[in-house]
Formats: structure tokens, C-alpha cells, sequence
């Protein structure tokens, strides 16, 4: 639905001129109508406040759908081959725990690398689905001439540099973290052997 807006506008050459402003989600348009030759004259001019997609960024972003959906592909088969692995750390300890054969990998760090495994696959799950679903709009966008698509697959496209922005501070962090801790504990065997 769009809501209508009309305005009298008064303008030194034409001295009648109204101007309807049809107001929609995303697009703008004005129609100027002259009142004094409106059975001869109506000049009609359309202003748009959309941007432009011309044909080569159109095809730009269908071959960046192609490849996102490549990669998105490929990320919901990595997130499988974790889960996999998940489970093959938890069968390995249960097996381990149980067997002689595998001494050396006891019940405790099967569990961990379980846990940190589908932690994991859970994060790597957000992006990918982002990736995905950022492909499928702005492919169905431009094939089919709908902004709203468009609008929703770049909306999706943020949500995934996003997301893998803040996992990046945090990685960050962590890393800072941890060489502080190291030089906390080199610090403190340091000074122990003063002692």
C-alpha cells in the first residue's frame, strides 16, 4: 500500500502545478501535471530514489550468488564433517575408556573436543546460513526486478560481516588474553626461582 500525498506547488513559469507524491517502501516518484493544458500537455517526469543497478553490477551480483551459494554449500558440509568429528571424539573416549587400545586418549578429553566441536559447528552454522540465504535473495532480486529481495539479501550480507566481526574481537581478545596469561605465569616461575 502506498499513502498518497498531494501538494500545491507554485512555480513562476507554470502557475498551476500539483505534484503527487506516491510514497512507497522503497521507491519515490513524482508526477508533475500542468493544469492550465491538461487535455494537451501532461508532463509527466519520474524522480526515483533508488539507486541505480545497471546491467554489469547485475551481473556482478548474480555471479556473487553463485559463489556465495558455492561456499555456503560448502560450509553446511563442514558443519557436518564437525558434527561427525564431534561424535567421533565421543566414541573414541567412550571406546578408549573401555579399551586398552586407546590409553592414551581418556574420557575427559573426548568430552572436551565433543563440547568445542559442536560449539564449533554451532558458530560456523550462523555465518553460513547468513551466506546462504544473502545468495538466494539477491539472486531471486535481480531476476526477478525486486528491490525488496535485494534489499533483504544485502540485509543479510551485513548480518554475516557482522557476526563474523565480532567473532574476530573476540578472537582477538582471547588471543591478548592468553599472552598475558603466559607472561603472568613466566613472570611468576621467574620470580619463584629467585626465591
Amino acid at each position: 500500500m502506498t499513502n498518497k500525498l498531494i501538494k500545491l506547488a507554485a512555480d513562476s513559469n507554470i502557475s498551476n502545478k500539483i505534484i503527487i507524491n506516491f510514497m512507497g517502501k522503497f521507491n519515490t516518484s513524482y508526477l508533475n501535471f500542468n493544469l492550465n493544458n491538461m487535455e494537451n500537455n501532461i508532463q509527466v517526469s519520474s524522480i526515483t530514489s533508488n539507486l541505480f543497478i545497471g546491467e554489469k553490477s547485475k551481473a556482478n551480483l548474480l555471479e556473487y550468488s553463485k559463489w556465495a551459494k558455492f561456499l555456503a554449500i560448502m560450509g553446511y558440509i563442514g558443519i557436518g564433517f564437525m558434527v561427525l568429528a564431534a561424535f567421533g571424539m565421543l566414541l573414541m573416549s567412550v571406546i578408549g575408556s573401555a579399551n586398552s587400545v586407546f590409553d592414551g586418549f581418556p574420557m575427559f578429553f573426548g568430552i572436551i573436543y565433543f563440547v568445542m566441536y559442536l560449539v564449533m559447528a554451532g558458530l560456523y552454522y550462523f555465518p553460513t546460513s547468513y551466506l546462504h540465504k544473502s545468495a538466494d535473495n539477491i539472486k531471486y532480486g535481480i531476476m526477478n526486478d525486486n528491490n525488496e529481495a535485494v534489499a533483504s539479501g544485502f540485509d543479510k550480507l551485513k548480518s554475516l560481516f557482522k557476526f563474523v566481526g565480532i567473532l574476530t574481537i573476540i578472537g582477538i581478545g582471547f588471543y591478548v588474553l592468553s599472552i598475558l596469561v603466559m607472561l603472568l605465569i613466566v613472570g611468576i616461575s621467574g620470580v619463584s626461582t629467585l626465591f
